[in-house]
Formats: structure tokens, sequence, C-alpha cells
């Protein structure tokens, strides 16, 4: 075997293991709007859109509209377990949290909301960083005096590897079988 073909198998097999062992980047973001009752919402794991859409509260009724989805149908125990499994793996790097809010007639109102969201905020950002050590927070929490509007964007950035994927996967799989025999024993 030439020096030559035992590089490119070298340079494959490293490749296939950096693909499994690095991270990759998901992203969701939101955009809710608290007085019209809007959200706007994206799901991307890496450069793939797995989720986009609209929903709002319309006569006490939820109108979701889904742009782009890769899932269908109603979620089964199977892909609850795996998603639970999953995002015990995921590591979150960033989040991003923008709010404006205010009410044209009453100022001390608009300040209660900023400070409670302000409260809400430093609090997600305590429990985030105990358990993901390195998570960074940006946040612009805005009052507005001029207009009505409670807005709020968020941006989560994590990061989550293809083996963190399978031994997810592997887990669920367990975790059912445990259901199961639990079930069957009843």
């Amino acid at each position: 075997m030439s020096m030559q073909k035992v590089l490119i198998v070298f340079f494959i097999v490293f490749f296939v293991i950096m693909v499994l062992v690095f991270p990759f980047k998901t992203r969701a973001m939101a955009h809710i709007n608290f007085l019209e009752l809007k959200c706007f919402y994206s799901v991307k794991i890496w450069i793939v859109k797995i989720l986009c859409g609209m929903a709002n509260l319309e006569n006490d009724r939820l109108n979701v509209f889904n742009e782009k989805t890769l899932f269908s149908g109603d979620f089964d125990e199977k892909f609850k377990t795996f998603a639970k499994m999953v995002l015990e793996k995921i590591d979150v790097k960033k989040v991003e949290l923008y709010f404006s809010g205010g009410f044209v007639d009453n100022s001390f109102s608009s300040a209660i909301v900023c400070g409670s969201v302000l409260s809400i905020v430093e609090s997600i950002y305590g429990y985030l960083s105990l358990k993901y050590g390195d998570v960074k927070m940006y946040k612009d929490i805005e009052p507005t005096f001029k207009e009505d509007n409670l807005e709020l964007t968020v941006d989560f950035v994590a990061s989550i590897s293809v083996i963190g994927l399978i031994i997810a996967g592997i887990k669920s799989k367990r975790e059912l079988k445990k259901l199961k025999e639990m079930y069957n024993e009843r």
C-alpha cells in the first residue's frame, strides 16, 4: 500500500472522528409581542432550519403557522424521551435577551414591569451559570414611555455533538425499555 493511500485513509478517519466528537451549534430564537399575543420562532441546527413559524392567540384559540418543520403529527413517548435525553446533553453557550416594555399612561407600571423582567432574567442567568459553567448572557431591558408595548426577543445558542446525540438515543431506548418493563409488571 502506498503512502498516499495511507494518508488518505488517515485523514478520512480523522475527519469522521472530528465530526462525531466536536460539537456543533444549535440556535433557537423567538420574538413575542405580549400585547398583540403573537410569537415568531425559529430553531436551527447548524445550518438546517428545523422549525420556523408564527403563533398567535385569537378568540381564545391558539393558531400556529409553520413555514418549515421537520416534525409532523403527534409526539409519541419515544420522541419525548429522546428529546429529554438530548436536552441533558446540550451545553448552553450564549443567551441574548431584549425586552422593551411600557405604557403611555402609567410610567410606574412601566418601571415595575421592566424591573420584574430584569429580576427574572437575572434568576435565569444564575441558574444557567450554575448548570453550564461558561454561559454568556447579553441583555437589554428598555422601558418605553411613549408607546404601549411589551416585546421580548430571545436568542439561545447551544452546542451538542453527534456523540451526544448517539448517547441520548441509547439512553432513551434504555429508559423506554425500563418503562415498558415496569408497565408490564403491573
